[in-house]
C-alpha cells in the first residue's frame, strides 16, 4: 500500500468524523492522536520479545477553545467506548484509588484507571493534578498494575489506554511559550513521567482561522464511518492477542530506521523522544494505525503491520513535533548547540594564557563566580568579567541563578587539557 493511499484514507476518515461527529474542523492531528490511543493493543511481540505494555498513552495540551474536550466527548459517544474523568475525579484517589471507611471498617475503593482496565480513559483537566500526584502514578502507568499499601496491600490490573487532556498549567496561551517543551515540563514535572507518553500534541487556538471556526456552514461530507462500524473496529482491535500482531522483518527494520531518524532530530533531554524506548513507541503507534485502517489477513484475525504504517507514523510525529505551537525541533537544535563549544580551539588558547594549570583550577570549581576568577587567577574584576563573558559566548559556561555552571563540552575540554599536561609515560597508577 503506497503512502498516498494511507494519507487519502485517513483524510477521508477525519473529514467524515470532523464534519459529522465532532464538528471540530481542521484538527486531523487531534483526531488521529485520540484514535491511535483507541486502537492500540494490550501486548505484542517485537524482535522476539513480548512487549507487555502495548497500549498507548497520549498527551494533548492546548488553549481553551481548541476543541480538545469536545472532540474527546463526541468520539466517546460515537464509538460507544471509553470514558472521561474530569473535575473532582481528576485526583490521585479518584484516578488510582484509596481507602474508604464504612461502618467502622476500612475498604479499598479503586479509581477510574483500574476500573477501566483494558479499556480507554480520558483524563481531562490534567492541570488539576499536582506534580506529586503524577509522579505517584508512575508505577501504575509503566506496569499496568495498581497497588495501594495502607493497612493492607491490594493490587489489581490497570492496563488502561490513556488520553491526557489539559490547558497549560499556568493558563497562559500556548503562543506565549518559547516551545511546547516548556509547557510539558511545567505541566507534567519529572522526566521519567514525561517519558511514559508515546506521543505529545500541542495545539494553539491560532492554528485554525477564525473564518473556519465562525463559518455559518461547512462542506457536507458523506457519513460513511458510522457509530456501529467504528465501535466494531475498536472491539476487534481490543480483542487481538500478541500472536495476532504480525510485524515482519521488513516492517521491523522500518521501525528501527524511523526510530533512528526521530532520535537524530529530536533531543531526548526532554524524554518525549527517548533513544532506548523510541522503537517501542513507534511500534505501538504503528500497530494502532494498522488496526485503525483494518490492515488484516483473509481470516480477519490478525493485524498486519506494514512498512507504510510505520513510515506514516514517523511523518505524523515529525509534523506535530515540528509545528510552530510545539517547536520541538527548534528546541532540540538549540539544546544540541548548547552541548558543543562554539570554538574549542579559541577556548583552549584563551585558557592557556593563564598557564598550564588552568584546567585543574576550573575542574575543581563547581560553581563559577566572578569573585572566584579574580581570586584564582589573580586578575582584576574587569578581566574576570571579560573572561566569563568570553566563556559564556562560547557556550562553556551558562548563567544559573547567582553563579555560572560549567557545560558538558567545557568539562570534556578541561579533561583533555589535563590529560595532555601529564608527563609522557606516566600512568595514574604509578606511585
Amino acid at each position: 500500500m503506497p503512502l498516498k493511499k494511507v494519507e487519502a484514507k485517513l483524510d477521508q476518515i477525519y473529514a467524515d468524523l470532523s464534519h459529522n461527529v465532532t464538528f471540530i474542523y481542521q484538527r486531523p492531528g487531534l483526531h488521529l492522536a485520540i484514535d491511535l490511543t483507541y486502537h492500540s493493543v494490550m501486548q505484542f511481540y517485537f524482535q522476539g520479545k513480548l512487549i507487555k505494555k502495548g497500549w498507548v498513552e497520549s498527551l494533548i495540551i492546548g488553549d481553551t477553545r481548541c476543541g480538545k474536550s469536545e472532540t474527546m466527548e463526541r468520539l466517546i459517544n460515537h464509538y460507544r467506548a471509553g470514558t472521561i474523568s474530569s473535575g473532582e475525579n481528576t485526583t490521585f484517589a479518584g484516578l488510582v484509588g484509596g481507602l474508604q471507611q464504612t461502618q467502622k471498617r476500612w475498604s479499598i475503593i479503586w479509581g477510574r484507571i483500574p476500573l477501566n482496565d483494558r479499556k480507554l480513559l480520558c483524563i481531562d483537566e490534567v492541570s488539576g493534578l499536582t506534580h506529586h500526584d503524577i509522579a505517584n502514578m508512575s508505577q501504575i502507568r509503566s506496569s499496568g498494575i495498581a497497588e495501594i499499601t495502607k493497612i493492607q496491600t491490594e493490587r489489581t490490573f490497570a492496563r488502561t489506554r490513556l488520553v491526557w487532556l489539559s490547558n497549560p498549567r499556568t493558563d497562559i496561551p500556548v503562543s506565549y511559550f518559547n516551545s511546547g517543551v516548556d509547557i510539558i515540563k511545567d505541566l507534567i514535572g519529572k522526566p521519567e513521567d514525561i517519558a511514559r507518553f508515546d506521543l505529545a500534541l500541542i495545539m494553539s487556538v491560532e492554528e485554525v482561522p477564525k473564518e473556519v471556526i465562525n463559518a455559518m456552514t461547512h462542506t457536507k461530507v458523506p457519513h460513511l464511518f458510522s457509530s456501529s462500524k467504528c465501535r466494531n473496529l475498536i472491539m476487534w482491535a481490543w480483542g487481538r492477542q500478541p500472536d495476532q500482531i504480525d510485524i515482519d522483518e521488513e516492517t521491523t527494520q522500518t521501525i528501527l530506521n524511523v526510530s533512528e531518524k526521530i532520535c537524530n532530530k529530536y533531543s531526548s533531554d526532554i524524554p518525549i523522544v527517548t533513544i532506548s524506548e523510541q522503537k517501542i513507541k513507534i511500534a505501538r503507534l504503528s500497530i494502532a494505525l494498522a488496526a485503525r485502517l483494518f490492515s488484516t489477513d483473509e481470516t480477519h484475525q490478525k493485524i498486519i503491520v506494514k512498512p507504510v504504517h510505520v513510515t506514516y507514523i514517523g511523518k505524523y510525529l515529525d509534523t506535530i513535533y515540528s509545528k510552530a505551537a510545539f517547536a520541538y525541533d527548534i528546541w532540540s537544535q538549540s539544546r544540541r548547540a548548547a552541548l558543543t563549544l562554539k570554538s574549542e580551539n579559541e577556548v583552549r588558547e584563551r585558557l592557556l594564557q593563564y598557564g598550564d594549570e588552568i584546567a585543574d583550577i576550573f575542574v575543581n570549581v563547581k560553581q563559577v563566580r566572578i569573585s572566584d576568577i579574580e581570586e584564582m587567577l589573580s586578575v582584576s574584576r574587569e578581566e574576570a568579567k571579560d573572561l566569563i563573558s568570553f566563556l559564556v559566548r562560547n557556550r562553556a559556561l551558562a548563567k544559573t541563578y547567582t553563579f555560572y555552571q560549567k557545560q558538558p563540552a567545557f568539562i570534556a575540554l578541561l579533561r583533555k587539557m589535563q590529560t595532555s599536561n601529564k608527563p609522557k609515560g606516566v600512568s595514574e597508577y604509578d606511585f
